[in-house]
């Protein structure tokens, strides 16, 4: 019984691993599709992300259920604890990856008339930033990759240097040119939301380091 116990939970764990994964498949395709339909001014694309989201939102709700009966029938210790826990956080994140890439698409009937705006920004750069970051995160949290992890860290600071970049930009030319000051807008958001994607892969990254280390890294800990 025991030994029959123990099987069904490691293929719950392996069924939970896979939703993670699929989750991440989704946002993934969401938040480069949403980037590619920015540079490329097209809203049908755009569409498509966004009617995408109920997807996410399905599995969202499957991986939380899966981790709460996780939790609550098989009363997991140690490593397969924090693998739920970290699972259940990162299903969380990866969730309001799908929110921003959605955002951002929301953006870009906007801004499809303005391409030449947009070059004027880094928010080119941030996106594939971004997007790196976010693969990165993910492969580090499946694979149990400390070091992969804090490469993903140490990255977020340039994020927030772009978003900075960006705003200075962005406010200059909403003062200078009154007729830009609502494209102007949406890229300020879009910038914005590109600078929390970032810290979501981050905070991935962290779970992945309390998965495979049993080590809190928040606030700054990954040189302790």
């Amino acid at each position: 019984m025991a030994d029959h116990i123990l099987t069904r939970f490691d293929n719950e764990l392996e069924k939970l691993g896979a939703r993670i994964d699929a989750m991440a498949e989704l946002v993934r395709a969401q938040l480069a599709g949403a980037l590619g339909a920015l540079r490329d001014s097209d809203a049908v694309r755009a569409a498509d992300i966004i009617e995408q989201d109920d997807r996410v939102d399905l599995l969202d709700v499957k991986i939380e259920k899966l981790c709460m009966r996780l939790l609550a029938l098989q009363q997991p210790v140690a490593l397969d604890l924090r693998t739920v826990l970290s699972a259940l956080a990162v299903n969380r994140y990866l969730e309001r990856i799908g929110d921003a890439a959605v955002n951002i698409a929301e953006r870009v009937d906007a801004l499809a008339a303005h391409p030449a705006l947009l070059r004027r920004t880094r928010v080119p750069e941030m996106g594939e930033a971004a997007q790196s970051m976010v693969a990165d995160a993910i492969a580090a949290f499946l694979e149990s990759d400390i070091v992969r992890a804090r490469g993903v860290a140490l990255r977020d600071g340039v994020m927030d240097d772009y978003d900075r970049e960006n705003f200075t930009i962005l406010t200059d030319v909403m003062s200078r040119e009154p007729s830009l000051v609502v494209p102007a807008s949406h890229l300020l958001i879009v910038s914005r939301n590109l600078e929390r994607l970032a810290d979501e892969a981050t905070n991935i990254a962290e779970a992945a380091v309390f998965v495979a280390d049993a080590k809190i890294v928040k606030h700054g800990g990954w040189g302790e």
